[in-house]
């Protein structure tokens, strides 16, 4: 890839994505950290935490570990699937620890004007480390059910970073390895990539299952070693006909490093693709898959984030469609609809059997008509329900109420729930650490 257009563009658009992402990844889980939990932690948005629960998954039909929710099994499928199809290029164009670490790196060759390597008598035994820490860390995953890593995770520690408190008392470990990374890949690239990352690992052995690879033309080729001298993991791409190695990052570097064209070239499964139109495919079935996965119902990332229908059926043991009869649902809900929208549409007088008492006692408890049709879906009824009844049965009295939620002068104990409903939830968003005063 000679045309120096194309190289600025394709380092452009890289760079952007890795930014972006990290950016993105960032915000969500610094807002989780101060407190806004409807944001995913950091364990929700990485992809071993979907290694971590796959025992877990697969053997108890789609339960995971705690903080590991059905989107992060999504974004691990996704990798999977990109890693099959593209090799490892999640690592190389995705992962935002990968792109904190290549940060790091193109300072130290910015300001040191050379690139350090390892010595190979070092380099190659620590590589194997990656696939130990691998093997511990599933094995004790599953034997305790716990994110057993998260306590030596750098990218854990990432996400503490804003709250000291926890990041000194639990992740302490993984943030003296975040800060060695980091200060060891200034000097010697993409370094817990390269000996520590338990993803990465798992990400080279699912990656020889992938024809993606970086073919070098042996008539084209003028031996200038630009390219293995831009590899970030040290592969010998110079003295290669494909590149094999499971340590490859699909980053496309190599390629565009080339000064003759036609000499590197990307092979996807045999055909001869340029590293932008790479990049964008990779990064395209990558998020569109996480989308389309989000729109079949894997689109919770945070324990604050409302629950899907299949989730609370799985939980509850049932089938989705065995929870709509049971409850005596309309057919417009299906998997992917949320509770509160679900519960509201449950009948009364199925409400009055989960609650164990009668349709006559609930109306009374409600100040309801007796005339109301108990097949009346309960979110309807409950509009009907004034707030000096709310009040009352949330133990506040209706100044109290009012006061809370902070509803004004022109509500009274008269008021319909359906009146204030909007004013309460959006409070309740915007306070979503507090205790609440009532609702229902």
């Amino acid at each position: 890839m000679s045309n120096k257009r194309n190289v600025v563009l394709f380092k452009l658009l890289r760079y952007s994505i890795l930014a972006g992402v990290l950016i993105f990844v960032s915000w969500q889980v610094f807002s989780h950290a101060l407190g806004n939990k409807i944001f995913p932690a950091i364990h929700g948005l990485c992809p071993f935490g979907g290694v971590e629960s796959l025992y877990l998954y697969l053997s108890q039909d789609g339960l995971t570990l705690a903080k590991i929710f059905s989107g992060t099994m999504a974004i691990f499928f996704m990798t999977v699937v990109i890693t099959i199809v593209f090799g490892r290029t999640f690592c190389g164009n995705i992962c935002p620890l990968g792109t904190l670490q290549e940060g790091a790196g193109n300072a130290g060759r910015l300001i040191l004007k050379d690139k350090f390597i390892i010595p190979r008598v070092i380099d190659r035994p620590l590589r194997y480390l990656k696939y130990v820490i691998l093997i511990i860390s599933v094995f004790m995953a599953w034997a305790t059910a716990t994110l057993w890593f998260q306590v030596i995770d750098p990218w854990a520690a990432y996400g503490h970073i804003l709250k000291p408190q926890e990041l000194f008392s639990g992740y302490l470990i993984g943030l003296i390895i975040l800060i060695i990374s980091l200060v060891m890949s200034f000097f010697f690239e993409r370094f817990f990539c390269k000996y520590m990352c338990p993803m990465g690992a798992f990400n080279a052995l699912v990656g020889i299952l992938s024809r993606s690879r970086v073919v070098r033309d042996t008539e084209l080729c003028i031996s200038c070693g630009l390219c293995s001298k831009a590899c970030p993991v040290q592969i010998e791409v110079d003295k290669q006909d494909v590149v094999k190695s499971k340590e490859c990052i699909n980053c496309s570097k190599c390629v565009i490093e080339c000064p003759e064209h036609g000499a590197l070239k990307t092979s996807f499964w045999g055909l001869k693709l340029k590293p932008i139109a790479f990049l964008l495919l990779t990064v395209g079935v990558f998020f569109g898959g996480i989308f389309t996965l989000q729109m079949l119902g894997f689109d919770r990332y945070s324990g604050k984030a409302e629950a899907t229908l299949r989730e609370v059926a799985k939980q509850q043991g049932f089938t989705v469609e065995d929870f709509i009869n049971k409850y005596d649902l309309p057919e417009s809900v299906n998997a992917r609809t949320k509770m509160s929208k679900v519960q509201e549409l449950i009948p009364f007088y199925k409400m009055a059997e989960i609650n164990n008492t009668s349709t006559e006692s609930l109306k009374e408890l409600l100040g309801l008509p007796d005339e109301l049709d108990n097949n009346t879906p309960w979110g309807k009824a409950y509009d009907e329900v004034k707030l000096s009844k709310i009040a009352e049965l949330q133990g506040a009295t209706i100044e109290e109420y009012i006061s809370y939620y902070e509803l004004g002068d022109e509500v009274n104990a008269e008021t319909r729930w359906k009146e204030v409903k909007g004013l309460v939830e959006e409070y309740n968003k915007l306070n979503s650490g507090s205790e609440s005063c009532g609702g229902h």
